[in-house]
C-alpha cells in the first residue's frame, strides 16, 4: 500500500501539475475511495495552508470488472436493512389532522429595475 496526497499522486502517474490536472486527480482518488481501494489515512501540514489529505492506494491499483453491481447491490441491501430498522412503531394519536391547502401564485411577466444610486 502507498501513501499519496493528492499532489503526489499526480506527479507519480504523471498527470501533470497545472490546476486541471490535480482536479482530475483528486476525482479520481475519491472515486477509489467509494469502491474501496483507497482510503483516507491522515493529514500532512506542507506549509502555512491549508493540511493536505493522505491517502492509502493499493500499489497495483486493479478494478474487477463486476465491481460496479457488487457494490450497487450492497447498498441495495443495506438500504432496506436501513429502512427496515428505522421505521417508529406507529402511535394513534387523539388529535385531528388538518387538511393540507394548496396555495397557487400567478407568474409576473413583468421585470423589474432597481437603482441605488443616487444622482446629484
Amino acid at each position: 500500500m502507498a501513501r499519496y496526497t493528492i499532489r503526489d499522486f499526480t506527479e507519480v502517474f504523471g498527470l501533470g501539475k497545472d490546476r486541471d490536472s490535480v482536479i482530475k486527480a483528486g476525482l479520481l482518488l475519491k472515486g477509489l475511495c467509494g469502491i474501496g481501494l483507497a482510503r483516507e489515512v491522515g493529514k500532512r501540514q506542507g506549509g502555512n495552508g491549508r493540511p493536505a489529505v493522505v491517502y492509502e492506494v493499493d500499489d497495483p491499483i486493479t478494478i474487477p470488472l463486476n465491481l460496479g453491481k457488487q457494490i450497487l447491490s450492497q447498498q441495495a441491501e443495506n438500504q432496506q436493512v436501513s429502512t427496515q430498522q428505522a421505521e417508529p412503531p406507529q402511535v394513534p394519536t387523539q388529535q385531528a389532522e388538518a387538511p393540507q391547502q394548496t396555495v397557487a401564485v400567478a407568474a409576473s411577466n413583468q421585470s423589474f429595475y432597481y437603482d441605488d444610486d443616487e444622482e446629484d
